[in-house]
């Protein structure tokens, strides 16, 4: 189940300084980075760094650790279902999004800009199981949805939220 679909502008921008940059850069590298060794690095306590990251996370800078696993390691597949809309009204995507966030097998949702309106990220026991869920999307959404292209994810690579050209500018 999606807890928050968030597009670009969900709210207002926070003032962050230095040493938090820093910080959020040392989390996205490695979040299991224990507060000693962060402190260590940026010159600050472990109490300071624990502090700086609850009002982070307070704050909705920080949203969730997240850890990265590689689903066809333990027996699962993943696909990524894009789509092109037809015949689009906020309305029918409000409904689709609504129920993509609580489908059980829907891990990710995103809206874009180009060729595809929306990525769709799915978690399954097997490819039929996908198959299922993609075939359900379809014809429940039938009259939004004018094409579905499905990409199995085979590999999952870490991924690094934090632009480094915040820091490296300084």
């Amino acid at each position: 189940m999606i807890s928050q679909v968030i597009v670009g502008g969900d709210r207002k921008p926070e003032i962050v300084d230095d040493v938090d940059m820093q910080l959020l850069n040392e989390l996205a590298e490695d979040a299991r980075k224990n507060s000693v060794d962060i402190g260590r690095k940026l010159d600050l306590t472990p109490k300071t760094i624990i502090n700086r990251i609850r009002n982070l996370q307070q704050r909705k800078i920080i949203r969730k650790f997240k850890p990265l696993l590689n689903l066809r390691d333990v027996g699962y597949y993943s696909t990524l279902l894009t789509i092109k809309y037809h015949n689009i009204s906020s309305e029918l995507e409000d409904e689709l999004i609504d129920y993509l966030k609580i489908h059980p097998h829907v891990v990710g949702v995103v809206k874009t800009l180009g060729e595809w309106d929306l990525e769709i990220e799915i978690e399954a026991n097997n490819e039929r199981e996908l198959r299922k869920i993609e075939m359900k999307i379809r014809q429940e959404f039938a009259l939004l949805i004018q094409q579905i292209e499905g990409i199995p994810l085979y590999q999952a690579y870490k991924k690094n939220f934090f632009p480094r050209f915040l820091i490296e500018d300084k």
